[in-house]
């Protein structure tokens, strides 16, 4: 039989206080038998295990509560988790309507855990904040955190106001590990990350996860590729980059402000900035060169995410980029092609391709030099070199300041060098083109 219950007050906060609760004890446990059932309008604080633990219930609702703190939201009296679920599948935690979201904060473990659940929405929380969703009110744990295969969990949204803000936990904003069976296809969407002790987002708990060419790798949330984020601009905020991943593919590419550099120097991100969609070509490769409408300040930083709109697995956060000013006088650009013991690789012709599909070319002299004067600054170039007996990458640079220092080297003997993915120079850097 079921025994659904519904418990709204959504004007006046009752305080369901476990100061005398054991470890073991709970506040809320929704059954089963209790699939169906609405929890609203409770300050839930203070109990030894959980405040709200979802147990096997499918299709609950947890809105407008405050989990972890006092009815103020300004105090923490921490639960040790604020939310747990256990084979729960179908829940919605929060909501988009005004007062919807939950405060999840002060507890001494992780704000949300979920675990062998799926199909859950999670919206419009403040998790790991106070109730002005500014003030610091950390969960010690994870803001929040998704293990043992659950998975198609949905971490914010594309809607209005599905975003949480997931801030000043003292480990990850949210984390997907690989204790037992890797949790795939949790899409993590336009939310407020920032302010983290760990990473904003991490998969498999093992810090940065290097990307894989093609993303052939698996793992929580497949280990999906995140995009390299060469250049970024004030004024409007124009992005530049390249996205290696699946072959033939169309994902989600999301862009995130903050105003300070992670210390890992991939991700967080405080404000959302925008979206674009980018199909990968036949080799998993796409570029980006994105003008959004919302103003980045000068000197802060720009990261962002992807997410596979076949699978809706999103990756971790980037690198960061600070956002510098456009440049409007022209640059000139110089590259040298050498040998591996320093020789100039003489008669290579170079084609440079802007975006509008304009072509110079130059053949490199007898020092394996080429240069191009007059190239207007802040544009993003494709350089394609061919050589009757070295092949050489294509490379792509976005031109913000006069380069003389890159230097594309080539093996001792004659192989053929196979094409490879698109890299940011940097000043001062050699790129070393292996077979």
């Amino acid at each position: 039989m079921n025994t659904a219950i519904t418990i709204d007050n959504a004007v006046i906060l009752i305080e369901l206080d476990g100061t005398n609760a054991g470890v073991g004890a709970n506040g809320f446990v929704l059954t089963g038998t209790a699939s169906g059932s609405t929890l609203r309008g409770l300050a839930i604080n203070r109990f030894g295990r959980v405040g709200i633990s979802l147990l096997e219930g499918d299709n609950n609702i947890i809105s407008g509560n405050f989990i972890g703190t006092d009815t103020t939201g300004t105090l923490a009296r921490a639960n040790n988790f604020g939310i747990a679920t256990n084979v729960a599948n179908g829940a919605i935690i929060g909501g988009t309507t005004g007062g919807a979201g939950n405060l999840i904060s002060g507890n001494t473990n992780d704000g949300i855990g979920i675990g062998f659940t799926g199909n859950m929405s999670v919206h419009g929380n403040r998790i790991g904040t106070a109730a002005d969703g500014v003030s610091a009110l950390a969960n010690t744990g994870d803001g929040i955190k998704i293990a043992t295969s659950g998975g198609n969990n949905q971490i914010g949204g594309i809607g209005a106001n599905e975003g949480n803000i997931i801030a000043f936990n003292n480990e990850d904003g949210v984390q997907i590990t690989d204790v037992g069976a890797s949790p795939v296809n949790n899409p993590i969407l336009s939310n407020s990350i920032y302010s983290n002790g760990g990473l904003g987002i991490n998969l498999s708990i093992d810090g940065v996860t290097p990307n894989d060419a093609g993303d052939a790798d698996n793992g929580a949330n497949n280990l999906q590729n995140f995009p390299v984020i060469t250049a970024a601009q004030s004024g409007s905020t124009r992005v530049i980059g390249t996205f290696n991943s699946t072959a033939s593919t169309t994902f989600r590419l999301e862009f995130f402000n903050s105003p300070t550099a992670d210390p890992s120097g991939s991700g967080e991100g405080q404000f959302f900035v925008g979206a674009v969609n980018v199909l990968t070509d036949g080799s998993g490769n796409a570029v980006f060169d994105q003008t959004f409408a919302p103003n980045s300040p000068l000197n802060s930083y720009i990261s962002a995410t992807a997410t596979n709109l076949t699978t809706n697995d999103t990756s971790e956060f980037s690198n960061v980029k600070q956002v510098l000013s456009p440049t409007a006088a022209p640059v000139s650009i110089g590259v040298r092609f050498l040998t591996a013991d320093g020789r100039g690789v003489f008669g290579s012709r170079v084609k440079m391709s802007d975006s509008n599909g304009n072509v110079r070319l130059v053949m490199t002299n007898s020092f394996g030099r080429f240069s191009f004067a007059e190239v207007a600054a802040g544009e993003t170039y494709i350089f394609t070199v061919s050589h009757k007996r070295y092949r050489f990458s294509t490379q792509i640079l976005s031109a913000f300041e006069d380069r003389d220092d890159l230097n594309f080297v080539a093996p001792g003997k004659l192989f053929d060098i196979p094409i490879i993915s698109p890299v940011e120079f940097r000043s001062g850097e050699q790129i070393y083109i292996q077979k």
